[in-house]
């Protein structure tokens, strides 16, 4: 699964089937992206970041990433980690 991109990294989180979303340069935690039981797969939240800005490659970034782990529903596998 490619979890590095340009900008963006994506890192498990201690919860069950979570990830975090990370600035490459700064680290900052830009959001989560976790398994939502609702919609039935994994969703973004973006996280409390003053002025955080996304611009059209970041989010499809975020958007590929998610659909890998929708494609591959791990979070099933994500909860046992």
């Amino acid at each position: 699964m490619k979890t590095k991109y340009k900008f963006i990294h994506f890192e498990k989180s201690n919860l069950p089937a979570t990830w975090i979303c990370k600035d490459v340069k700064r680290g900052f935690e830009l959001g989560e992206i976790f398994w939502d039981y609702f919609w039935k797969e994994f969703v973004f939240c973006p996280r409390w970041v003053s002025k955080a800005l996304y611009n059209s490659g970041r989010l499809r970034n975020i958007a590929d990433f998610m659909d890998q782990l929708n494609k591959g529903e791990n979070h099933a596998n994500s909860k046992s980690d």
